[in-house]
């Protein structure tokens, strides 16, 4: 489905048709990812899910987000420039290599100050989160990382967010997830997408925005 020049097609007039626009930093990430990552540059968000970000976060106005896949920080600095000044981006990253190629333009950057890498595996990430006191405080997750490990950050991340708050998984309807769910990376992202429908904890979405977008906003209390 995502092959089809119809729906390239769609997806470009969406883009073109939205007012939000990446800034310069953002831009210059992505020139530096496309130089230094030639062979997994196109693994970052689809144009239309970061526009998507951006209005969440205008949306929810938030002051501490999680996000689970940092690459090399397209993403990170598209979050944080919507961030206020005290507001805080822990991004999490396994591989230092890929996040490092992006740093130095975000740290260098106004908001530099407001984002916190975490190395490693993520569940071991996010259960230092926890462990420092985070549970039931961050105002948003966003999730676009290894699609194994989907179904464990549907829980840690669960319990992370606040009441009101929301939890975005990218990707949840990519590449064999409607053709085989039974083979990874299929696999686990039909599961979180099975979850999510009979979640009582939150009320879900699944948007066709890039290749999916799972959106879960836990109930307030």
């Amino acid at each position: 489905i995502w092959s089809n020049p119809l729906q390239k097609l769609i997806q470009n007039y969406a883009v073109a048709h939205s007012n939000i626009k990446p800034s310069g930093d953002v831009r210059e990430l992505r020139r530096l990812t496309e130089e230094q990552c030639p062979d997994n540059y196109g693994i970052w968000s689809d144009a239309d899910v970061s526009q998507f970000l951006v209005f969440l976060m205008r949306l929810l106005k938030p002051e501490l987000v999680v996000e689970v896949g940092t690459f090399t920080g397209v993403g990170a600095m598209t979050m944080a420039e919507e961030l206020p000044q005290n507001g805080k981006l822990f991004t999490l990253e396994f591989n230092e290599k890929f996040a490092e190629v992006g740093r130095g333009t975000i740290e260098g950057s106004p908001h530099g100050s407001k984002v916190h890498y975490m190395y490693g595996p993520a569940k071991d990430s996010l259960a230092q989160l926890m462990a420092d006191g985070f549970e039931n405080r961050i105002d948003m997750c966003f999730i676009d990382a290894d699609k194994e490990g989907y179904p464990g950050y549907y829980e840690q991340c669960l319990q992370l967010v606040r009441p009101g708050g929301i939890v975005v998984f990218d990707n949840a309807m990519a590449r064999n997830t409607l053709i085989n769910p039974k083979k990874e990376p299929g696999k686990s992202l039909h599961e979180i997408n099975e979850k999510a429908l009979t979640e009582e904890r939150a009320t879900s979405i699944l948007l066709n925005i890039g290749t999916g977008c799972l959106i879960l906003k836990k109930h307030e209390e």
